[in-house]
C-alpha cells in the first residue's frame, strides 16, 4: 500500500508539533533543560566504544544547539553544558572504575574516580557552550561556530589533562 503525499505532509506536521510541544515544556525550566540535557550526554556516550552506536552522538550536538537557541545568559549556557558533558564523561568513563577492583586498598578512591573526574572534565563543555553563545548568530553560521567552540576546548582538554 502506498502512502499519498498528503499524508505523509500531515505526519511530517504532526511530529513537528509534538517537537515544539516538548521544546515548550522543557522551556518552562531550567531544570528540565538541564535533566534532557544530562540524558542525551549519557545517550551520546553510547557512540564511544565498547558500543560505537557513533549515531547516537548527533542526541546531544542537537539538544545542545537547540539549548543554546534558548539560552539567554551566559550562565545558563555554561550550566547546560556542564550538565550535558557531565552525563557524557560519567557514561563514557565508566571504565575508570574497574580498575580500583585489582586491589581492595583503594576501593574508597573509587567514587571520587567514577563522578569527581567527570565533574571536572564537564567544566570544558561548560566554557565552549558559554563561548559558543557569546558569539551565537542566527542560521547555519552558529552550528560553525558550536563545532568550533567544542572542537578547541576539546583540544584543550587533550592539551591540559
Amino acid at each position: 500500500m502506498r502512502t499519498s503525499r498528503k499524508a505523509i505532509v500531515l505526519r511530517t506536521i504532526h511530529r513537528t508539533r509534538k517537537l515544539f510541544d516538548l521544546l515548550n515544556w522543557l522551556n518552562r525550566s531550567s531544570i528540565r533543560w538541564n535533566g534532557a540535557l544530562f540524558l542525551s550526554g549519557l545517550i551520546g556516550a553510547l557512540s564511544l566504544p565498547p558500543y560505537s552506536l557513533w549515531i547516537l552522538f548527533l542526541c546531544p550536538m542537537m539538544m545542545a544547539i537547540f539549548r543554546l537557541d534558548h539560552c539567554e545568559t551566559l550562565k545558563q549556557a555554561a550550566w547546560s553544558g556542564w550538565w550535558l558533558g557531565f552525563g557524557y564523561f560519567l557514561m563514557g568513563l565508566w571504565w575508570i572504575g574497574t580498575a580500583f577492583l585489582v586491589d581492595d586498598r583503594f576501593l574508597w578512591a573509587m567514587p571520587f574516580a567514577i563522578v569527581g573526574l567527570p565533574i571536572i572534565l564537564s567544566f570544558y563543555f561548560a566554557a565552549a557552550f558559554a563561548l559558543s553563545l557569546s558569539l551565537w548568530r542566527s542560521g547555519i553560521i552558529r552550528i560553525v561556530i558550536f563545532s568550533l567552540a567544542m572542537c578547541s576546548f576539546e583540544v584543550l582538554r587533550g592539551q591540559l589533562f
